[in-house]
């Protein structure tokens, strides 16, 4: 008895992860693409990086607005940035989320053009059971694949690591 729940149970997790992982290319193209074209046609004048340690519990989901008041930021070199996020954006890989899925943000990145309008925002959801990621592209709730969590981990682990600095920061 015990060996068929275990196989049932096995059964589930596989059906849920499968089910996580199908990806829509035409989704893709159409939500990743307006990014990408804006990195690779120099829009781009700043690149605001914003996170909310996935350590710290908050009794509500945060929400766009909240990472952005109360998030760390970081200003990245743009040149740098608008390649690195390229790289990730072509690797990502996304697909539709239903309505009712709740989006708990920890990662944020901002797309400024020269005279400050936001251009295009990206957020990464709190991870969860499912392998990809809950993401909101431009105010597109979508999942997807492990591409742009690592962009992110990648660039704030290197941005403390090069300036060692904690909080807000200003260009």
């Amino acid at each position: 008895m015990t060996t068929r729940r275990h196989l049932a149970f096995g059964m589930a997790v596989l059906v849920l992860l499968l089910g996580c992982s199908r990806y829509d290319t035409q989704l893709t193209d159409q939500v990743v693409g307006p990014v990408l074209a804006a990195l690779g046609a120099d829009r781009i004048a700043k690149v605001a990086i914003l996170h909310v340690s996935e350590d710290i519990h908050v009794p509500m989901p945060i929400t766009p607005q909240d990472l952005n008041r109360y998030g760390e930021q970081r200003f990245l070199d743009t040149l740098q940035a608008r390649r690195s996020l390229s790289v990730a954006l072509r690797e990502a890989r996304v697909s539709p989320v239903a309505s009712d899925e709740i989006l708990d943000l920890r990662w944020g990145v901002v797309l400024l053009s020269s005279n400050g309008q936001r251009m295009h925002e990206i957020y990464l959801s709190h991870s969860g059971l499912c392998i990809p990621e809950l993401a909101l592209v431009d105010g597109r709730p979508l999942r997807s694949n492990s591409a742009l969590r690592d962009w992110f981990e990648a660039t704030w682990g290197h941005f403390e690591a090069t300036w060692g600095h904690h909080g807000r920061s200003s260009e």
